[in-house]
């Protein structure tokens, strides 16, 4: 009888398990995207990057082949280096969906996009950059610290 329990309890929590988990089997979104690009101008090939700030090696390339075109298809900025391991300068930053030519990489970090916010800091403007709403308290603010 315990048997006949414990064998209904574990169906149980497997038909519970199983929807949760279907769709990351069948190919769910659990990486930024796909970075596609040509191998010594003749080869194509591709990664998928599952995190930002995290170095990935361009599969098939070696020192005599770097990849030579790179298409961003991920949703992060892609700067490319032309050494394995991330190191030393960022040969090209590429945005999301741009497309690069003539060059030579063997390795990408991938960062968040930033927003024009990221890039703001009016001390004067509630709500960042662009916002125009300025209040009366706002405007003696200004005049009293700077005037």
């Amino acid at each position: 009888m315990r048997l006949r329990q414990t064998a209904v309890a574990f169906l149980g929590a497997l038909t519970l398990v199983l929807p949760a988990a279907g769709p990351s089997l069948a190919g769910g979104h659990d990486d930024l995207g796909r970075l596609q690009y040509i191998i010594d101008n003749d080869e194509r090939a591709q990664i998928r990057p599952a995190d930002n700030d995290t170095c990935y090696e361009l599969t098939g390339t070696s020192r005599g082949r770097p990849a030579t075109a790179v298409h961003n298809g991920t949703e992060s900025r892609a700067l490319l280096y032309p050494d394995f391991g991330c190191g030393g300068r960022v040969e090209r930053e590429l945005q999301p969906g741009d497309t690069v030519y003539d060059v030579d990489v063997r390795s990408v970090t991938f960062v968040p996009v930033r927003s024009h916010h990221d890039d703001c800091h009016d001390d004067f403007r509630r709500g960042g950059c662009g916002d125009e709403r300025w209040d009366d308290d706002d405007l003696r603010s200004a005049f009293r610290n700077h005037g």
